[in-house]
């Protein structure tokens, strides 16, 4: 209902063919292990409250009707290395990220980054860019 609730104030924002991009997080049906769900856990209570990463066939089915899919690309690839890339930059600078924050939340993010890295080159995650033609 929530996706379907976005989609419809999307398209009355838009003018009859207006376009619109959304980048998103999906997730893969995969078994959960131990250390997944913890981490998910982590996401859900630490960063994301209230945190539901839906599955393509979920934002699929909520667009049906209100849209035309125009493009579809998975930047999951792309992403996974950007969160790499982001924890080896905050390695190198570890120490001013603490003294400009603290400890706990350096350390929170570094989770963050390595969580998001991992579900995404493991395939538990995609992060598509999805972009909609309005119908009507």
């Amino acid at each position: 209902k929530r996706y379907r609730f976005f989609f419809q104030q999307v398209h009355e924002a838009l003018v009859p063919d207006g376009r619109f991009v959304l980048h998103t997080m999906t997730a893969e049906a995969q078994p959960i292990g131990r250390k997944i769900l913890a981490d998910l856990k982590f996401l859900q209570r630490s960063e994301f409250a209230g945190m539901h990463i839906p599955h393509l066939h979920e934002l699929a089915a909520a667009a049906e009707g209100l849209f035309e899919v125009v493009e579809l690309v998975n930047e999951r690839e792309a992403f996974a290395r950007a969160c790499r890339a982001w924890l080896v930059l905050l390695a190198e600078r570890r120490e001013e990220a603490v003294a400009l924050e603290s400890e706990e939340v350096v350390a929170r993010f570094e989770r963050y980054l390595d969580i998001f890295a991992y579900t995404l080159e493991d395939r538990f995650f995609n992060n598509f860019r999805l972009t909609l033609a309005r119908k009507g």
